[in-house]
This record gives structure tokens, C-alpha cells and sequence, in this order.
């Protein structure tokens, strides 16, 4: 359970700058 933490606590900040350069870009 704790390492599935840690490897979205590492996946997280990368899918949301994903997330908000299609959102930014889509605009």
C-alpha cells in the first residue's frame, strides 16, 4: 500500500502538468 503511495505521489505533479499543458494548449 505505501509504495502505490509513493509512486502516485511521483506520477501525480506529472500527470497534472500534463493535464494542464493540454488544458493551456486546447485553449
Amino acid at each position: 500500500m505505501i509504495i502505490i503511495v509513493a509512486i502516485v505521489n511521483k506520477i501525480a505533479p506529472i500527470v497534472g502538468l500534463v493535464f494542464v499543458h493540454r488544458d493551456v494548449t486546447a485553449t
